[in-house]
């Protein structure tokens, strides 16, 4: 799952836009900054692949906060944004935005802007794991699976090397592309390294890692969405 940060208040054609987006475009919102909230820009849940921006708000510098998220976030977000001024456009490009809608605003165009930018975006294979300020990249491709160590995340790499992130493992999944299945509530596995399953036994073999995973009954439909992985039915992203 992807998701996406509102900054400001979107008008109500913006606002009937991104609920369309979510439900077409596969993402979710992770929050909204204001003025109310504008001292929180570091405790979403999950970080955003997209920020929605209403240049235009008047509460706050949002390329102030647009900054301060850039600090806190390992992974930057593309943005996109919304203004009546041909001029505040024109500056957002130089700031590197990925598009600006400009009044007037219409739905459906807003909608074909977020669907454009969801069909051309392609996901990061680097992952972030952060502590403390200390952003640490992994490269998905290289990841065989993940372990939970109680709070802690392990991601274990096809080198035998293992790095931990500080997060559950049910935050972490949620985190990653669809080749990464959760099979126990110990363990997640990426589907692209798998050669062999064993039903009969709810084993499932690993490259680059020894011992067979024992999978739960909880996760057969995972197990059902690995194969079709595998056998080229599903994509992953």
């Amino acid at each position: 799952m992807r998701y996406y940060l509102i900054i400001g208040k979107p008008n109500v054609a913006t606002k009937e836009a991104l609920s369309i987006f979510e439900e077409k475009g596969s993402f979710n919102c992770a929050g909204t900054i204001t003025a109310e909230n504008a001292s929180l820009v570091e405790d979403f849940k999950y970080p955003p692949h997209l920020v929605f921006v209403d240049l235009d708000y008047a509460d706050f510098d949002v390329y102030e906060i647009i900054a301060k998220l850039n600090c806190s976030l390992g992974m930057l977000p593309h943005y996109i944004g919304i203004t009546n001024s041909p001029l505040v456009g024109f500056n957002a490009f130089k700031n590197k935005f990925a598009d600006v809608v400009l009044a007037p605003f219409d739905t459906d165009s807003i909608v074909n802007l977020l669907l454009k930018y969801s069909r051309n975006f392609t996901k990061n294979l680097l992952f972030c794991v952060e502590s403390y300020f200390d952003f640490q990249y992994i490269n998905l491709k290289d990841v065989v699976l993940l372990r939970a160590d109680r709070y802690v995340t392990q991601f274990v790499l096809k080198d035998g090397s293992s790095i931990n992130n500080f997060k559950n493992l049910k935050g972490t999944h949620q985190l990653l592309p669809i080749n990464f299945q959760r099979i126990h509530r110990s363990y997640v596995v990426n589907a692209l390294y798998v050669y062999r399953i064993h039903s009969g036994r709810q084993l499932l073999y690993l490259r680059h890692y020894i011992e067979p995973l024992r999978f739960s009954k909880k996760y057969s439909p995972n197990i059902v969405e690995i194969k079709r992985i595998l056998t080229g039915l599903s994509i992953p992203s």
